[in-house]
């Protein structure tokens, strides 16, 4: 984090008023306690490399392992595939009364009925206040901006960067890349002990890996 604020302020000589930070990879049972560490090292991260002031933090969970699947109520109701069409969100009924949460359809699924598992985000924190209205929209405009799509996907961009960075950095770790499913696993832990292969400077800061 301190190396992406870092980088932000190079770019616009200025450190970001307000984050918001889509976390995957989470269950529902380690949500909180990821949480709280997360947040507070963010925060951390921010007064190290001297934010003027505390910036605000929207901390949003996104969940894709999950069973729910959502049908249209009536016939014509969904799209050509027959399921939900993009932009339809549920955030009552089969949501938390506690929590703030929703279901989000961003995209039309290529697959048929009830192929498309539509994400659970929860909103773990929120310095801002938003209203759901406000989340559910810039959530949904997210799911546009990925490059390597001209048209919507079933997540928020950054996530989708997040997750073709962490792959690409497996086959940058260590020395020999040349390693496959098989190796063993002494020579797995030897090759993690290397280090990252290192990423040349002028490349540093850049979604090269897309």
């Amino acid at each position: 984090m301190q190396k992406i604020f870092q980088e932000f302020h190079d770019a616009n000589t200025v450190f970001p008023s307000t984050i918001y930070f889509y976390r995957d990879g989470v269950s529902e049972g380690q949500a909180g306690q990821v949480k709280n560490q997360e947040v507070e090292a963010i925060m951390e991260a921010a007064k190290t490399v001297g934010f003027p002031d505390k910036p605000k933090l929207v901390y949003i969970l996104v969940q894709k392992q999950h069973n729910i699947r959502l049908f249209p109520a009536e016939n014509g109701a969904g799209d050509e595939h027959g399921n939900v069409r993009p932009g339809v969100v549920v955030d009552s009924n089969i949501t938390s009364p506690a929590d703030f949460d929703f279901y989000l359809q961003s995209h039309s699924g290529l697959k048929g009925a009830g192929m498309t598992r539509m994400p659970k985000y929860m909103v773990m924190h929120d310095d801002v206040g938003h209203k759901p209205i406000h989340i559910h929209n810039f959530t949904y405009q997210l799911c546009y901006l990925f490059a390597r799509c001209t048209r919507a996907v079933n997540v928020p961009a950054p996530v989708y960067y997040a997750q073709i960075a962490a792959e690409r950095a497996r086959m940058y770790e260590g020395q020999d890349n040349n390693m496959d499913d098989t190796a063993s696993q002494s020579t797995m832990a030897s090759v993690q002990d290397a280090g990252l292969v290192p990423i040349p400077s002028r490349l540093c800061g850049r979604l090269f890996y897309l």
